[in-house]
């Protein structure tokens, strides 16, 4: 195989970054294949099996990207839902391992959700069940 800048992003010999980062991404190795092209050797030319080889992992690329793209939105979207889910707990019984009572309020401030119940901040995951009050 060829070793050049092109090939070192495409097999992760390099750090690839977004455009914008310090570094490269998916614009600047299209600008490196194609400069690539521009300044062969004419006597030595890229072996099709290279260049085609080349062209597979820059689709590559730009499939991950976006696929990291989709997650990130996938991501913030099971957060907001998370969120909603919690409400859903408000004024009703919760029995944890430690607390039985009525959830008064949630804090979304940490990394997990927090219930109140009375005056115990209850985690989310240690809740056994939920119930509604008689």
């Amino acid at each position: 195989m060829l070793a050049s800048p092109l090939t070192e992003v495409a097999f992760g010999m390099a750090p690839v970054k977004k455009s914008g980062e310090d570094g490269l991404g998916k614009d600047d190795f299209l600008k490196l294949l194609v400069a690539q092209l521009q300044n062969q050797d004419p006597m030595k030319p890229l072996e099709s099996t290279d260049f085609t080889a080349q062209l597979a992992q820059f689709s590559g690329l730009d499939q991950l990207f976006d696929i990291n793209t989709q997650l990130q939105a996938l991501q913030a979207t099971q957060a907001s839902s998370n969120r909603l889910d919690t409400v859903g707990f408000l004024g009703r019984e919760v029995v944890t391992p430690s607390v039985v009572g009525r959830v008064t309020g949630v804090d979304w401030g940490g990394v997990d959700p927090v219930l109140f119940v009375g005056n115990e901040r209850v985690p989310l995951a240690d809740v056994i069940r939920v119930h509604e009050i008689a």
